[in-house]
């Protein structure tokens, strides 16, 4: 089974992020203190997490890492939906991740995001995604 879970505290992602070698970890660490953090979870399992920081009102900046081993097989309609109504419970109106290469663009845009600019995808909430 696969799902995403809010989390309380940054120690977990800190951890999963060091034992994974995050190469961003030392510009995200003061960031994660204040972040909405959600686990990404398989099989009573972490595979990942997404957090998210208010850069204006309404607007949050988002990060993902997805671990090696789960990387393809997280994203499903139920995860990605519930992490979207989730983020639009804590007041998110729309949602940025930037600067991101082509490849992570790709994918955020198959999960209903779009492409605004050269390294920025964006996302509207309320949204569902159907495909």
């Amino acid at each position: 089974m696969i799902d995403i879970e809010p989390r309380d505290g940054y120690e977990k992602l800190f951890n999963y992020l060091t034992l994974n070698k995050y190469k961003y970890l030392e510009d995200h660490n003061e960031i994660i203190y204040y972040a909405k953090i959600f686990e990404f979870v398989r099989n009573n399992e972490t595979a990942g997490f997404v957090w998210m920081y208010q850069i204006e009102t309404n607007v949050y900046h988002v990060h993902m890492h997805i671990g090696t081993a789960h990387q393809g097989r997280i994203l499903n309609r139920h995860v990605v939906n519930k992490f979207y109504r989730l983020a639009t419970e804590l007041g998110a109106e729309l949602l940025e991740a930037s600067p991101i290469n082509k490849t992570l663009i790709d994918l955020y845009t198959r999960i209903g995001w779009h492409k605004d600019g050269r390294n920025v995808a964006r996302l509207n909430l309320p949204y569902v995604w159907r495909k």
